[in-house]
């Protein structure tokens, strides 16, 4: 079962966590930088979906655990 990202939930709660790092940002700053990790989450996503499934057709072998792992170790060399 894939997950997905509740937009308005990441957007509440990772503009408040932002505020609690910087108690002098304003609201609107830490919806944009909110805005911006949300952009950012999903091209993660999305990368990692691409990436699994040519892993999967490049070697049939491979389950999709462990092509998603291997597309999760790439990103993070990103």
């Amino acid at each position: 079962m894939a997950t997905t990202i509740n937009t308005k939930n990441f957007l509440k709660w990772t503009s408040i966590a932002i505020q609690i790092d910087n108690p002098n940002i304003t609201k609107s700053d830490s919806i944009k930088k909110a805005i911006k990790e949300l952009q950012k989450e999903k091209k993660m996503r999305n990368y990692i979906r691409v990436q699994s499934i040519q892993y999967q057709k490049d070697n049939p072998n491979i389950t999709k655990k462990d092509s998603i792992k291997i597309a999760i170790a790439d990103w993070k060399k990103i």
